[in-house]
């Protein structure tokens, strides 16, 4: 619940820094997940206070659900996603792809059991596979009580049309509209998060150079192995700190 909060201010906060002194208009934005919220923010679709009101929310849902139904996720690689889809549909309960984050890496999602099953068959298709230390099966339908719940949420939010074209993860198309937005939000909670597609939009759309903004460098590994071409950045709490010496 708190990671989840500290995550999205902690973003916003090196996104407004870095804009300070780098005024290049983004071909478009997108974010993994949690970070879709704060691509809606910098889109301009939410106000700073609406998305940190529906982070806080999306939060607390999830970790209601995580109490009510335990679940994991582990990330598969070396599969393809048909042998990812093969393996979860031959496995006994609920599991599922949850990210498609880069080629042959692939996150699954759903109960503990069912994971822990996915992952022992994951080296019989020779991959290899490895549990996440997350605090339940996001992305899955054990989730599906919070994003009925955080459906009421989205609907009362005030939302404009975003001014710089955001990549969906539900879907990994371009969004311009509040309306698309907010079929993005009630989607995103049950949806797998499309990354690898979303790059390859982006690219797409012209973009060449891709900068992450936030904590770590997770993301900038994705792009590395999914578009080789690509001129990578990282903007995270050195931009922060910067920020705190000068003032």
């Amino acid at each position: 619940m708190y990671a989840q909060i500290a995550l999205f201010v902690h973003a916003y906060a090196v996104w407004s820094v870095w804009r300070r002194t780098d005024t290049v208009t983004p071909v478009a934005v997108a974010g993994h997940s949690l970070g879709e919220f704060t691509a809606w923010v910098v889109s301009g679709t939410l106000e700073f206070t609406e998305g940190l009101r529906l982070v806080k929310r999306r939060a607390e849902l999830m970790e209601d659900a995580c109490r009510a139904r335990p679940g994991a996720m582990a990330a598969l690689l070396g599969l393809d996603a048909a042998q990812v889809h093969a393996l979860c549909e031959a496995t006994r309960g609920i599991v599922h792809p949850a990210n498609f984050n880069a080629p042959g890496q692939i996150v699954v999602s759903g109960e503990l059991e069912a994971v822990q099953a996915v992952v022992g068959a994951a080296s019989t298709a020779r991959g290899k596979a490895r549990v996440l230390h997350v605090a339940g099966g996001f992305h899955s339908p054990l989730m599906a009580e919070a994003a009925q719940r955080f459906a009421a949420a989205v609907h009362a939010a005030f939302l404009r049309d975003p001014a710089l074209p955001v990549i969906a993860n539900a879907t990994a198309e371009v969004v311009t509209t509040a309306d698309g937005v907010r079929a993005a939000m009630h989607a995103q909670m049950l949806s797998p998060v499309r990354w690898e597609e979303s790059l390859h939009r982006m690219w797409a759309l012209g973009a060449r150079t891709f900068v992450e903004v936030g904590a770590g460098t997770v993301l900038t590994g994705l792009v590395r192995r999914t578009l080789p071409e690509a001129e990578l950045r990282t903007v995270g709490d050195a931009a922060l700190l910067a920020e705190v010496v000068e003032a």
